[in-house]
């Protein structure tokens, strides 16, 4: 039987890979524990990425990619020891520190964040991949083995920065002060190896603070929910149960070709989360919003062929309109060739907007009495017909 701890090994607490997500939206993790279980629900695409990113991960624990990766693996594999390598001699070489002075500790070692006037009370948890120790120096490397698109630079990292605070709180039989916290990324090793942050025993002291108060604020009730580029990885967002993670993944620099979205963009699928009065704003800006759209294509096509090959955009060749101008002329020549004069008038079309306009020129006639006049005219050859009630804003009296 399963224990709590096997079934999470986080203990129900915030992990450091979560931290992001807490400090940019505090209640996010309550929503997320108010969603029925058969809601969070993870894509197939999902599945597999995670999986191949957890068996790279088991291979640098065993440093040995043999019968666990394929081809791809391997090669990321293969290139995240080489930046580990470069990582780790960089860091020896700035603390001028020796082979012998450096031992490496346990991988996917998890470690536990307490409050230090009480160590029995835990807070939160994370698993350092790779970590290296010189006391009093220390080297922190989270491995990301897949793209990571939206991954922070060092110093912007809540991961990194708890990383760093569980093995100062957790430090080995000699002081750990000095630690420094890195990535190793082979898909997009954006900053290469000098992308890193150097933690002193202030920074950590300062840092302890106000993960603290974070930590503290995600738990206090009707912690306050925020949108941002966070609620791409948050369940709630997944689920399709958040209207601020819904808004957001809207937005046309959310949208943009090759960016994931929270909400795949199906109109139905996006209406059935708007309460009455988000539809009522989408019906009183529609106007405006066509507008825009219409303004915004007039833009592009005005630009460059380059600006929109460099936008991911080219000119596609126009329809063809060809509409036929001299229609007497057009009725006369198809008639000459044999064509059926009844079949000819079923291929063309009156407009009731020219009839009357007709009138006006030819009688002098205003629109109105133009109008009444083709009506009665043409009431034989018209079928009467109503479009759809359109809306418009109530001035009258609200009945209570």
């Amino acid at each position: 039987m399963n224990s709590p701890e096997s079934e999470d090994p986080r203990r129900g607490l915030p992990s450091a890979s979560k931290l992001a997500r807490l400090i940019q939206c505090p209640g996010s993790e309550q929503r997320i524990r108010s969603i029925p279980k058969n809601l969070l629900v993870r894509s197939s695409k999902d599945d597999e990425l995670a999986d191949m990113g957890t068996r790279i991960h088991k291979a640098r624990e065993l440093k040995s990619d043999a019968n666990l990766l394929d081809d791809q693996e391997r090669n990321l594999f293969s290139l995240g020891m080489k930046y580990e390598k470069a990582l780790l001699e960089g860091w020896m070489s700035y603390y001028q520190l020796s082979p012998g002075q450096v031992t490496e500790g346990p991988a996917e070692k998890r470690m536990w964040l307490t409050d230090p006037d009480d160590p029995l009370i835990e807070l939160a948890s994370g698993q350092l991949d790779v970590h290296y120790l010189a006391p009093p120096y220390a080297l922190v490397i989270d491995w990301k083995s897949l793209w990571c698109t939206y991954l922070p630079e060092t110093n912007h990292s809540a991961q990194l920065r708890l990383q760093a605070l569980l093995l100062w709180q957790n430090r080995p039989e000699q002081d750990v002060s000095i630690i420094r916290t890195a990535y190793d990324k082979p898909m997009i090793y954006k900053g290469g190896v000098d992308d890193f942050t150097d933690y002193q025993e202030s920074d950590l002291q300062y840092a302890l603070r106000l993960t603290m108060h974070q930590l503290w604020s995600a738990k206090q009730p009707g912690a306050p929910i925020y949108h941002g580029p966070e609620c791409r990885y948050c369940p709630a967002a997944q689920a399709g149960v958040c209207k601020e993670a819904a808004a957001w993944s809207m937005l046309p620099s959310v949208l943009k070709e090759g960016t994931q979205t929270v909400l795949a963009p199906v109109p139905d699928a996006v209406v059935e989360r708007m309460t009455p009065e988000d539809l009522v704003k989408v019906w009183r800006y529609k106007p405006l919003l066509e507008k825009i759209m219409d303004m915004a294509v007039a833009r592009l096509k005005g630009m460059s062929d380059q600006e929109l090959l460099d936008l991911g955009l080219e000119r596609a060749k126009g329809r063809k309109l060809d509409p036929i101008v001299d229609v007497v002329g057009a009725f006369d020549f198809l008639t000459s060739q044999g064509w059926d004069r009844d079949r000819i008038l079923r291929c063309m079309g009156f407009s009731k907007t020219k009839l009357v306009e007709d009138l006006m020129e030819r009688e002098g006639l205003a629109q109105k009495w133009a109008q009444q006049r083709m009506e009665e005219d043409m009431g034989l050859f018209i079928e009467p017909k109503t479009a759809e009630p359109s809306l418009k804003m109530f001035k009258g009296i609200m009945k209570s």
